[in-house]
């Protein structure tokens, strides 16, 4: 079978023994996923060039091109295409409005067990509990009405209140990580990065023993072949790529630094020889794409990634400051496990799973099939050649009921609709925005030259030796307008002439005033507000804008109607905080394990 290729790079093996993985293997694995670090699933996410375009308009900077795509689609060499224009960033306050909403919005949850093994002892301790409390009502020999009284609060505890012992330690946890860490914060920045990107992105991991919940940055997780999936966890290459000063690296990575390495990483951007590293060898899709568009595109989109990515071609793995750049490397490889099949006490068949290493007894009976599943690896490249970590995850998230399922620990939701490109609400009102500039640069040109109606002044019958303030003085104080018919030429071909001819009728007005032109484009400026509002689903009386013509039903309505456009993103936002919560738990049962 042919080895999996992407871009012309070998994906090393991944169906092998795990003796066979050895350090090389390891190295080269988290190498391939180097090559890729500016690799974006382009069926189903965003271009990491259009996410940085969004970031950027709702931050108040416009991309000129982007603009000029929008309102010259034909690319044609007009004057009406400006290319410096003053940002009027009217998708802000509807962006903060969805995230304040977030932020006041109830999201209940509680951990419930759902296995049919877990439910059956559920009911059982369930059951053992109740009667310990009846034994003791008996006991205590309560009158009547205070027994009855006991027994509905009982009654009603055992139907709202009574938990299992898992749930209930489930619920601490959770709740106590979600205080000490401020999930709500974390899931708002994420909601945040939803409407911008069209994506949120978690990493739920374990750091000297504790769980901890990250946000992750859209513009600096890369996947590879998530098969049109929504899910980022379900792609097979996952690439984190960051920058950290030398003294945080070795905040992090201090148990696993020799000290050689820490040498090299506090020496990396001054004598260190290994620093001086050029990156045409990295096979970059976005720097094969910068070429393509001539040399100007190129430095734009390089410098463009170098200030918001933290990367920089041809920098020796650093930034402009000198921090070090930090690749962390998620991989789905595949190991051998056995599936033992062995028999109770009872003599009932049952099923395990065992590594690879596991040796069947046969004089109980046990029977083997092998069997190939997933799992996930992780590793750590610090600057050009350190290597930390690379061993498969202390999590795999696996379901009983299939060995294969595994996660990375990293939870991401994309925005889109059926295996389609993803669509954030920035994208939605991007084009309006654009609209909403060229507009408003229009209207500041037309009010600077709206200068009114003009005096038209024939200098030649001022009268002589008057200078212009005087005659300005008589004209504006006094009300005349005085004028000298018969001033005489004084000098040229004009010599003897009158100034002018008596029959020409001075004192003429030039209408220089544009009022209805601005006031044309003051009302277009309200309905592109207008218009981006339907789109978004934030229309003005959501955001409090009140007409006094309005009825206080009428404006109930509006914004009733408002928040069910945008219910869609909250749906899937809340379902993603779901999933993010198993999967922290997950993750606090391993890492609490033995505390």
């Amino acid at each position: 079978m042919a080895t999996p290729r992407i871009n012309g790079l070998i994906l090393p093996r991944q169906r092998l023994p795990y003796a066979q993985k050895n350090i090389e293997w390891r190295k080269d694995n988290v190498d391939y996923a180097d090559r890729h670090s500016f690799y974006n699933n382009e069926r189903v996410r965003k271009s990491l060039q259009n996410k940085i375009i969004n970031l950027n308009l709702y931050n108040g900077i416009v991309d000129a091109r982007d603009l000029t795509n929008v309102v010259n689609p034909h690319q044609i060499d007009a004057s009406f295409v400006p290319d410096n224009i003053p940002h009027h960033p009217i998708i802000v306050p509807k962006i903060d409005l969805l995230v304040g909403e977030e932020i006041k919005r109830r999201f209940d949850w509680s951990v419930i067990v759902t296995n049919a093994d877990a439910i059956s002892k559920k009911e059982e301790d369930k059951k053992e509990f109740l009667k310990e409390r009846l034994t003791q009502f008996l006991q205590e020999n309560y009158q009547d009405d205070e027994l009855k009284s006991k027994m509905e609060d009982l009654a009603k505890h055992m139907k709202y209140s009574w938990q299992d012992i898992r749930e209930k330690s489930a619920n601490q946890i959770l709740k106590h990580y979600s205080q000490e860490q401020r999930f709500d914060r974390t899931f708002n920045d994420g909601f945040k990065d939803a409407l911008i990107f069209a994506e949120e992105i978690y990493q739920c991991d374990i750091i000297h023993d504790e769980p901890v919940l990250i946000k992750l940055n859209p513009l600096k997780v890369h996947s590879v072949r998530s098969g049109n999936s929504d899910r980022i966890e379900d792609s097979s290459i996952i690439i984190i790529q960051d920058h950290w000063s030398p003294h945080k690296i070795i905040d992090v990575y201090h148990d696993e630094l020799k000290p050689e390495d820490i040498d090299y990483i506090m020496e990396y951007t001054t004598t260190s020889s290994k620093g001086s590293y050029s990156d045409d060898q990295n096979n970059h899709v976005l720097l094969r794409d910068a070429l393509n568009t001539g040399v100007e595109g190129m430095y734009d989109t390089i410098f463009n990634l170098a200030e918001l990515n933290g990367h920089f071609f041809g920098s020796n793995y650093t930034d402009d400051t000198g921090n070090i750049r930090v690749l962390k490397v998620f991989w789905k490889s595949i190991k051998q496990v056995k599936k033992i099949k062995f028999y109770d006490e009872y003599g009932e068949e049952q099923y395990k799973i065992a590594s690879e290493e596991y040796i069947p007894n046969k004089d109980l009976g046990e029977e083997v099939t092998t069997m190939w599943v997933n799992e996930w690896w992780e590793g750590v490249k610090v600057g050009k050649d350190i290597y930390l970590n690379i061993k498969p995850r202390k999590v795999q998230y696996n379901k009983i009921y299939n060995p294969s399922l595994c996660s990375p620990g990293i939870v991401g939701q994309i925005y889109n609709t059926n295996q389609s490109k993803a669509v954030s609400l920035v994208d939605r009102m991007k084009n309006y925005q654009y609209m909403y500039d060229v507009i408003w640069d229009r209207l500041n040109k037309a009010i600077s030259t709206n200068y009114g109606k003009i005096f038209e002044l024939d200098l030649a019958k001022i009268p002589e030796n008057w200078e212009v303030d005087k005659w300005m003085h008589f004209a504006v104080v006094n009300k005349i307008a005085v004028i000298d018919s018969f001033k005489e030429g004084q000098q040229g071909a004009a010599t003897g002439k009158l100034a002018g001819s008596m029959n020409t009728q001075g004192g003429r007005a030039i209408d220089m005033e544009t009022g209805s032109y601005i006031q044309q484009h003051i009302q277009l400026l309200e309905f592109i507000k207008a218009e981006m509002g339907e789109i978004a689903g934030v229309s003005a009386q959501r955001e409090g804008q009140v007409s006094n013509r309005e009825t206080v039903g009428g404006v109930e309505r509006a914004v009733n109607q408002s928040s069910h456009i945008t219910e869609y993103w909250f749906m899937l936002h809340e379902q993603c905080k779901i999933r993010v919560l198993e999967t922290f738990l997950e993750t606090a049962k391993i890492a609490l394990k033995g505390n």
